[in-house]
């Protein structure tokens, strides 16, 4: 989407950028850090045209060269900028600041839509929406500045020092609504499975309504907790009306990690006694043998058998926690060929 290449700057003799590569895709949040003086705001200043210097090298917006024009032509084509230090209107009320963000947009466009956004990411704003923008605390401020951004209705936004002089409690309100546009499922692993998933790994979760929703792996978190020895992944999902996820719900879901043949069984067919697996397997003579077997993956409602059972095994379906070694069995006819037999204890 934003690709910078080789970008230089200089103010008068001093050189503030010295060759500046850059890439932003769609969708994707990317963060510059850097010290005091390292050129992060005259990057973001270079891109908008706003910071007053020379600057040399390439700029382009999907394709689009934006180098050399000036800052109203970018912010028309869809890139704004969150200032730092808010740089807002202080003796203009709440309401018209937000409205300034829509300065810039077809005449005529209608913006009542995206001030209900606005209104609906930030309530208190519509509760000082009549009140002079220097008379709000720092946070409130921070908020109004997001919001004239949002009003523009950008294509990309830069955030400069969106944290600034804000409180620990506000800081992470602010960076979960700037995340506000990613839906992810953060998903526990256990360390011995953690070397099977990388990112790009496609994932399907299982919502709590039954929906499915496929996504994939964005990144793995660098530490694995020392006491449930579990790492978190976490996996971007779709966003958008027609998603059935929502952000706080609880899910399940499988990695796909490729595809191979396997035993399985249904998850009725297995019990767990004294920390390990079992199955009933059918024996010629009718009687039933307690079988303790390795369990992997989990597919819907079954599960991999790795080791323990032969894969001509007849092994009993359902009923097993009522079974004992040595149980006499009536074979029911009729299973799936697919499936393993079902069995009733006589």
């Amino acid at each position: 989407m934003l690709e910078v290449a080789g970008l230089k700057a200089h103010y008068g003799g001093i050189t503030a950028l010295a060759g500046v590569d850059l890439q932003v895709e769609r969708g994707e949040i990317v963060a510059l850090l850097g010290s005091n003086g390292a050129g992060k705001s005259t990057l973001l200043g270079c891109i908008t045209a706003s910071a007053p210097c020379e600057a040399e090298g390439s700029l382009t917006l999907d394709g689009k060269q934006l180098l050399g024009k000036p800052t109203d032509a970018i912010i028309r084509s869809g890139v704004v900028l969150v200032p730092e230090g808010r740089q807002l209107f202080g003796q203009l009320t709440v309401y018209e600041n937000l409205v300034m963000g829509t300065y810039l947009r077809p005449r005529g466009a209608g913006w009542q839509q995206e001030l209900d956004q606005v209104y609906g990411l930030f309530p208190v704003l519509r509760e000082r929406r009549q009140q002079l923008a220097q008379t709000l605390s720092g946070g409130e401020q921070q908020m109004v500045a997001l919001g004239r951004a949002l009003m523009a209705k950008p294509a990309l936004m830069l955030l400069d020092e969106p944290s600034l002089g804000l409180a620990p409690k506000l800081v992470q309100e602010m960076f979960r609504l700037i995340r506000g546009n990613r839906l992810e499922w953060r998903a526990e692993v256990t360390s011995s499975e953690l070397a099977r998933i990388e990112p790009g790994v496609p994932a399907v979760v299982r919502l709590p309504t039954g929906a499915e929703v496929r996504g994939t792996v964005r990144t793995i978190a660098p530490t694995v907790d020392p006491q449930t020895r579990n790492a978190i992944v976490y996996v971007d999902l779709p966003v958008g009306d027609g998603t059935p996820a929502r952000a706080g719900m609880f899910a399940r879901g499988d990695f796909e990690l490729g595809r191979a043949d396997a035993i399985s069984l249904p998850q009725t067919a297995v019990v767990q006694r004294d920390g390990f697996s079992y199955a009933f397997r059918v024996e010629p003579n009718g009687r039933v043998a307690q079988t303790k077997i390795g369990v992997g993956r989990r597919v819907g409602d079954r599960v991999e058998v790795t080791e323990g059972l032969a894969a001509d095994a007849q092994v009993v379906a359902s009923g097993v926690g009522f079974l004992s070694d040595g149980d006499l069995v009536r074979v029911v006819a009729g299973a799936p060929a697919s499936a393993p037999a079902a069995a009733v204890k006589r």
